[in-house]
């Protein structure tokens, strides 16, 4: 009986898991086919969206990839950085020309790197490859491995792109080359779009190394002089579509960070799933779990930020408090061997809700040394 509890509790909280920083080739979603033949004709577009609590995506096929792909080439106004297209393993900063808004917060500066994704990271360490990241596509490529292979960027006053054009699989140059972008608007949208992708995510990481689309934030901790770094979501996108021709649009949505006073704090508590406090030391409306918790619980506002929601609407009730009350009552109905499992589950979610639900992405992060992590910083860029 005991371990029937135990089969359950696994099934039923999975998704409780897998929200953690994982390896996505384990997610499972419908495969979307797209016509060889769809340059040549007018489509209707496929629209496909979902609600990631920080963000929200639609996924697009169709004539949509057309009008959305911004193509940078050496003809056009866009940098082509010869370092990262004759490299691998490398990354480097480049400023936005706008304040961008992730996750809530406001960054102004992006490293590209080599391996298809953007690096938001405040301090660039040995895991930026773990969170704190912008992913249209994260996967081994090597672009020192063909001539052809390109990564261009440009950045103005209301977009940046992103390109990886033509690179190849470190492991798997059969395969074919992958061509893709990013873009980035003062808004806060991003948009991934796709021109040629041989593989899906799912089949990459089955060949070499662990792919993902997506996004994911983080922030450091400083405990005694060593910093530790705490991943705390992740966007993670279906592993297995068809993504050639394909367009992904993701929306920010309204978090406790967000919100710029206590009126528009305690509006945003009662109105979305978040727990938010306003803090007057600070002035700072935050949950704890952001890129200010270092300062929040430094400024003691987990002790002292106030919330005067009373009430949540519909909208913001955790699906969380309900899977729990079902399994609760599993569990005791099965066998009262079960109490003892209850209880360390009940005291689980607790700590969960209360914060205790972060997880440790990495320690001992040491930004002095970034010349010996796994991914070293490239010589500044070149134009052509």
């Amino acid at each position: 009986m005991l371990s029937l509890s135990l089969l359950l509790l696994l099934l039923l909280f999975s998704p409780l898991v897998l929200c953690r920083f994982r390896d996505v080739s384990g997610h499972n979603s419908d495969t979307l086919e797209l016509s060889s033949s769809s340059r040549f004709r007018r489509e209707t577009p496929t629209v496909m969206a979902e609600n990631h609590l920080y963000y929200t995506s639609h996924f697009y096929t169709g004539d949509t990839f057309s009008d959305t792909w911004y193509e940078l080439t050496n003809e056009t106004a866009s940098t082509y950085h010869a370092q990262l297209s004759d490299g691998y393993y490398l990354y480097d900063s480049v400023q936005l020309q706008f304040k961008f808004p992730f996750y809530g917060h406001y960054i102004e500066s992006v490293a590209i790197t080599t391996h298809g994704f953007l690096s938001t990271a405040d301090i660039l360490h040995r895991a930026i490859y773990l969170t704190q990241f912008i992913a249209p596509f994260s996967a081994d490529f090597n672009p020192s491995l063909s001539d052809t292979s390109r990564i261009y960027y440009t950045s103005t006053a209301d977009l940046f792109v992103a390109q990886w054009s033509n690179v190849y699989l470190d492991t798997n140059q059969s395969e074919g080359a992958f061509t893709f972008q990013v873009q980035l608007r003062p808004s806060g949208e991003i948009t991934f779009a796709y021109k040629t992708i041989p593989l899906s995510v799912r089949q990459t990481s089955k060949r070499a190394y662990s792919s993902v689309s997506g996004l994911a934030d983080g922030f450091i901790l400083n405990n005694g002089g060593s910093l530790y770094l705490y991943s705390y979501h992740n966007v993670t996108l279906p592993d297995d579509r068809n993504l050639t021709r394909a367009v992904y649009v993701l929306t920010p949505l309204p978090n406790c960070v967000t919100a710029t006073d206590k009126h528009s704090c305690n509006d945003t508590s009662c109105t979305t799933s978040f727990e938010c406090g306003w803090c007057e030391s600070l002035s700072l409306c935050s949950d704890g779990i952001d890129r200010m918790r270092q300062e929040w619980y430094d400024a003691d506002c987990h002790n002292t930020a106030l919330s005067y929601c009373t009430s949540k609407t519909a909208a913001s009730t955790s699906p969380v408090v309900v899977v729990i009350v079902v399994l609760v009552v599993i569990l005791l109905v099965i066998t009262p061997g079960t109490i003892l499992l209850t209880l360390l589950l009940v005291y689980a979610v607790y700590r969960y809700r209360k914060g205790g639900g972060l997880w440790v992405v990495t320690s001992q992060v040491k930004p002095e040394k970034c010349d010996q992590v796994v991914l070293r910083e490239a010589d500044d860029a070149n134009t052509s």
